[in-house]
Parts: structure tokens; C-alpha cells; sequence
């Protein structure tokens, strides 16, 4: 999400699109040719979103395009800011409520 803001939306766009059709690809291959069930696919979805994401993290990495935030992603603790935490807790436990009431079922 961090490469979508930070004007590199076209890279995640476009490998998207790549790995989305490799793993359709891996789907079809797999359940045309080999005897394949759910649990199958489910883990080609798995090994798929996993190689995707190493590689993203890679070359996001050594282009540098997350130099700037790594002190804030891993050298930040949030909970000590206490009007954000209240904030956040004020703003979701509402909306927690809301999608319950619209999606749960009620039998």
C-alpha cells in the first residue's frame, strides 16, 4: 500500500497484473492436466502471493523506494501516542458495530 502513495503505483499496477495472470495460468495448467481439488489451488494461490511478495519487498528494497519510511514503519511504537489510539478505537468499534449489523446473519 506504502507503493501505491508514494508514486510508484504503476510498478504494483503492472505486476499485479503479471502475477495475477501467472496464477491463473498455474490454476488452469494445474486442474486441467493433474486431478486437482480446492485445497490445491489454494495453495498455488498461497506459493504464488508469497514469491510475489518476496520479490516486491526485494526490488522495493535495492530501487530504495522505502528508505524513507523504515523509521517510522519499524523504529515507531504508536501505542504510547494515546490521542491516536483513542481516536482509532473511537472511530472503528462503531464501524466494527455497523458491519455487523449489516452482514451478520441473524437466524
Amino acid at each position: 500500500a506504502i507503493l501505491d502513495i508514494t508514486d510508484h503505483e504503476d510498478f504494483v499496477a503492472c505486476f499485479w497484473v503479471a502475477s495475477s495472470f501467472v496464477q491463473t495460468a498455474a490454476i488452469a495448467y494445474y486442474t486441467t492436466y493433474y486431478d486437482a481439488d480446492l485445497v490445491d489451488v489454494a495453495y498455488i494461490d498461497l506459493i504464488v502471493g508469497l514469491v510475489s511478495f518476496i520479490y516486491v519487498m526485494i526490488h522495493s528494497f535495492s530501487k530504495g523506494w522505502y528508505r524513507r519510511y523504515l523509521g517510522g514503519i519499524f523504529k515507531n511504537f504508536a501505542l504510547r501516542n494515546t490521542l491516536a489510539v483513542k481516536t482509532l478505537f473511537g472511530t472503528s468499534i462503531p464501524l466494527m458495530f455497523g458491519q455487523l449489523l449489516a452482514y451478520g446473519e441473524w437466524e
